[in-house]
C-alpha cells in the first residue's frame, strides 16, 4: 500500500478545504479500525493548522502566493510536507505550551500539531521553509490501540 499526491495551491482559504479533502482520500487508504478514526481526524487538523499558518502567517494574507503540499503514505507511516517562499520562520523552535493560568484566544496550532504528529521538522532549502510533519499510524492499527482495552 502506498500513495503519494503533491499539490501546488495558492494561499487562498478555499485552498485549506482542498489540502483536508485530498489528505482524507490518502488517509483512506488506512484500514478502518476502531483506535483509528480519532488519529486521522486529529491529523487532519494538524496539517490543516500547518496550512492554515502558511496562508495566515507565513504569507501574511498575500492570497496569491503559492505553496506546495506532499502527502506521502507507506503503509501505515505518513509525511506530510508543506514547502512555502515566505520569511524563515522554525515552528519547532517555538515553546508554546498552554498557559492554564492566562488562556490566550488562538495560537495553540503548533503546540497541537506537536502534540498530534510523531516527528515535526523544519528546514530553509533555496529560501523555502519546508516543514515536514510524520505521523505513524502503527500503534492505532494494532489491537492495543484500540478503544476500551488497556495497554499500548
Amino acid at each position: 500500500m502506498g500513495k503519494r499526491i503533491a499539490l501546488e495551491v495558492q494561499g487562498e482559504v478555499n485552498a485549506l478545504h482542498l489540502v483536508w479533502s485530498l489528505l482524507d482520500q490518502v488517509l483512506g487508504e488506512l484500514p478502518r479500525a476502531g483506535g483509528l478514526q480519532q488519529e486521522r481526524y486529529n491529523t487532519l487538523v494538524a496539517v490543516q493548522e500547518a496550512a492554515t499558518n502558511v496562508i495566515r502567517h507565513s504569507y501574511g494574507g498575500r492570497l496569491h502566493k503559492p505553496f506546495r503540499v506532499e502527502m506521502k503514505l507507506d503503509g501505515p507511516r505518513l509525511v506530510v510536507t508543506l514547502v512555502d517562499q515566505g520569511p524563515p520562520f522554525d515552528p519547532t523552535c517555538i515553546h508554546c505550551e498552554p498557559d492554564e493560568d492566562h488562556p490566550e484566544e488562538g495560537g495553540y496550532g503548533i503546540f497541537f500539531m506537536r502534540s498530534v504528529m510523531d516527528r515535526i521538522h523544519y528546514s530553509r532549502v533555496e529560501d523555502k521553509n519546508v516543514l515536514e510533519m510524520v505521523k505513524d499510524f502503527s500503534q492505532a492499527l494494532s489491537p492495543a490501540g484500540s478503544p476500551g482495552e488497556v495497554g499500548g
